[in-house]
């Protein structure tokens, strides 16, 4: 499948006990049914030009349309109660500090009509989170990014469609969804986005970049586009819809291996797995699986026990859960009929594969049950409880920790692949969902992850453990 050179030239092995450092910020992704391609916007350009794009990786975020927490491994919604705080922030000698800012604020600032005082509590609150660093976990949700970030965890979504990273403080396009309204308005990988609507984004935070990205169903957002190649700065208008993202998607490949991607963790995605694999079982002539978890942000953690529990048998440890008094309960399988157990599998990974996804890697890695092959992980190593608020926000807060069977800790590290290949995001293959693709298909996409995942399956890569008994 891929040739050993092009393999070598973007890989090397990589052992379990390097931890470097992979602090990012990534933010809530969510979407739903449907794909709003007519009145395609036009695509013009603007006069000027930028000497130098931005080039350099700083953080990742990827928004698919309107962002908050992505990377949650989230439990379900829990409602408002009364806390019992061994303190009171009242009594805090800041508190007064606090008070001044307000009272100042309230007395002094030169347009008291852009003065609002809901704004400045839930600023006060976002900030009281933000001061936690638990950047990309934790978060103050006001009311509507509220309801969106329930409805990411339910699989629905209106926005744009985009995955971006931050690179010398600017939001680079790292690929438009499949069948998105970004996609349908040409936006491309490595668009480097100017402004949004006019205003500058250099230095902007990730947080007022969502903001202003986000919108109605059939609102137009303008991007102003720095794209290699073009002759100036280009102006692409998006007009915000829904989004049409099945949680799983398959192919079959050469020799007897399925590829199945699974995009999300959102609700019910565990048995929609779970009924592909069965799919691949009736046929009789499946030799191997690509799980591929690139790009995927995670979810819930009970979606994430039903996918574990399709590939290791019951009462395997899928993770360990570390609470605040620093005891470790493990979270294990649940059935003895899981659609998967004996057939070889590796599983694939990018730096935007997050939480959930985190989880199944790294317990199919540690029960010895698969290989992974791709990129240091995302690094949520959280359990996120959301609280409902009064008047509608929500707390995000990480609750406990979790840890790969073997007592990993990947929060804010990220998890480590058995084979380390890097590429850029748009390399991905795209399949299309129950087909089949050639081998010379395969070999002309590019995608030197996939291709080093289908050489593991046949045992022609010498850096890769002996997971299945072959070294042919």
């Amino acid at each position: 499948m891929g040739t050993a050179s092009s393999i070598q030239a973007y890989t090397h092995a990589v052992g379990r006990d390097c931890r470097g450092s992979h602090v990012v910020s990534l933010e809530c992704r969510n979407w739903d049914c449907m794909d709003p391609t007519s009145d395609r916007p036009t695509v013009s350009p603007v006069n000027g030009s930028r000497s130098q794009p931005a080039r350099t990786r700083i953080s990742l975020v990827v928004l698919v349309a309107v962002a908050f927490l992505l990377g949650v491994v989230a439990r379900d919604v829990v409602g408002f109660r009364e806390t019992d705080a061994s303190t009171s922030m009242t009594t805090q000698p800041g508190f007064v500090t606090l008070q001044t800012v307000w009272d100042l604020i309230q007395d002094e600032f030169v347009d008291p009509d852009l003065v609002d005082e809901q704004s400045l509590l839930y600023g006060a609150a976002r900030g009281i989170v933000d001061s936690l660093g638990d950047t990309g976990h934790s978060g103050f949700l006001d009311p509507d990014e509220a309801k969106v970030f329930k409805a990411s965890l339910d699989g629905e979504l209106i926005g744009l469609g985009i995955s971006i990273e931050y690179r010398e403080r600017e939001p680079v396009i790292v690929a438009p969804i499949r069948n998105s309204p970004a996609e349908a308005a040409g936006l491309q990988s490595e668009d480097v986005i100017v402004e949004i609507d006019g205003v500058p984004t250099l230095g902007m935070s990730d947080g007022e970049v969502s903001r202003r990205l986000r919108g109605d169903e059939g609102t137009p957002v303008t991007l102003t586009i720095d794209r290699d190649g073009a002759a100036g700065l280009l102006e692409i208008t998006v007009v915000r819809g829904r989004i049409d993202i099945d949680p799983v998607t398959w192919a079959l490949l050469p020799d007897g291996i399925a590829l199945v991607q699974l995009h999300e963790f959102s609700a019910g995605s565990g048995q929609e797995l779970r009924g592909v694999l069965q799919s691949l079982n009736d046929r009789g002539d499946i030799q191997g699986i690509v799980l591929d978890l690139r790009n995927n942000p995670g979810g819930y953690v009970t979606e994430a026990i039903t996918v574990a529990s399709q590939f290791l048998p019951e009462g395997k440890t899928i993770y360990l859960q570390q609470t605040r008094d620093g005891a470790d309960e493990p979270i294990a399988t649940i059935g003895h009929d899981g659609a998967a157990l004996d057939t070889p599998i590796v599983v694939l990974v990018n730096r935007a594969s997050a939480s959930a996804a985190e989880i199944i890697a790294g317990a199919l890695r540690d029960n010895g049950r698969a290989i992974v092959v791709g990129e240091r992980t995302y690094g949520t190593g959280t359990i996120v409880s959301t609280f409902n608020l009064e008047g509608g926000s929500a707390l995000a807060l990480g609750t406990s920790f979790w840890k790969t069977p073997d007592g990993d800790l990947v929060w804010k590290t990220g998890l480590e692949p058995d084979l380390e290949i890097r590429q850029p995001a748009s390399a991905m293959v795209e399949i299309d969902d129950a087909g089949q693709m050639t081998a010379a298909e395969l070999d002309s996409t590019g995608d030197l992850q996939l291709l080093a995942a289908l050489d593991a399956l046949h045992g022609r890569e010498n850096a890769v453990p002996d997971m299945f008994g072959s070294n042919a």
